[in-house]
């Protein structure tokens, strides 16, 4: 699969990470803490969150993904084997990519980000939520 340009930045690192039994798509772009970007759903894919949100760059490091199904990391996935429980360990595989022991996350009515947020112990997180409650 070709990879995607997500932007015109040029200093966005993008790839594809192997995440349990499938492959994300992730954005990789600035320094600072790490911060997971959660978009929203279930039918929209990181990209219209571009590029307002790479303001944040300049003070966090902002790793954007394309949801298990959705986006550059949809193909040969059916929609039942996307559940609460697969996106959380989505999540966890990632970080682990990343080789992140600390990292914030901020999401699109945050869901799914309280869930993973509550459910981690393994590691200290911190979120940030826009949009709803």
């Amino acid at each position: 699969m070709d990879s995607p340009v997500s932007a015109s930045r040029s200093d966005a690192r993008e790839g594809y990470a192997a995440v349990g039994d499938g492959t994300l798509f992730y954005r990789d772009i600035g320094g600072g803490r790490p911060t997971m970007v959660l978009h929203g759903g279930p039918d929209f894919d990181h990209r219209y969150l571009l590029p307002e949100l790479d303001q944040l760059s300049d003070v966090l490091r902002l790793i954007y993904y394309d949801q298990r199904g959705r986006g550059w990391s949809a193909p040969d996935v059916e929609p039942e084997a996307v559940t609460m429980a697969s996106e959380i360990e989505d999540l966890d595989g990632l970080r682990a990519h990343f080789g992140l022991e600390r990292s914030g996350s901020w999401g699109i009515r945050g869901v799914g980000s309280s869930r993973w947020n509550t459910r981690s112990n393994s590691w200290t997180v911190e979120r940030r939520l826009a949009g709803g409650t």
